[in-house]
Formats: structure tokens, sequence, C-alpha cells
């Protein structure tokens, strides 16, 4: 494997659309992070269980939706 060939450092949002449809089509929640903790993928489950958006959930980890309280 060349140097930057490692699938863990792909960009964020450049996740196969094939797998996105997978986890939209499933039931339950899913989620996919990264080796950092911050979300890959998050299916339309559970984005309707945080009341949030996909676009603010990908590429943050559960320490920003945390309170600070």
């Amino acid at each position: 494997m060349a140097a930057g060939d490692d699938p863990v450092e792909e960009p964020l949002g450049d996740i196969d659309p094939m797998l996105q449809a997978l986890a939209d089509n499933t039931p339950g929640a899913i989620v996919i992070k990264d080796m950092d903790g911050r979300f890959l993928i998050a299916n339309k489950t559970f984005c309707a269980w945080n009341k949030t958006a996909r676009a603010d959930i990908i590429g943050k980890s559960m320490h920003d939706f945390l309170s600070k309280e």
C-alpha cells in the first residue's frame, strides 16, 4: 500500500454512495465513525432520533453534541 492509500485517511464526505444508501434503508440507527471518533456516516434514522440534519453531524464527534452544562 502506497503512502496516502490508507482508507482511514480518506477525506470526510468521500463515502461510497452505495454504503450510504444501504445505511439509509435500514430501519435501525446506524453511524460509522473514523479512528478519531468523527462521524463519517449517519443514516436517516439516527438523524431523526437526534433531530439533527446529516450535514450538521458529519465530521463532528459526540463531544461536539454534548452540553457544556
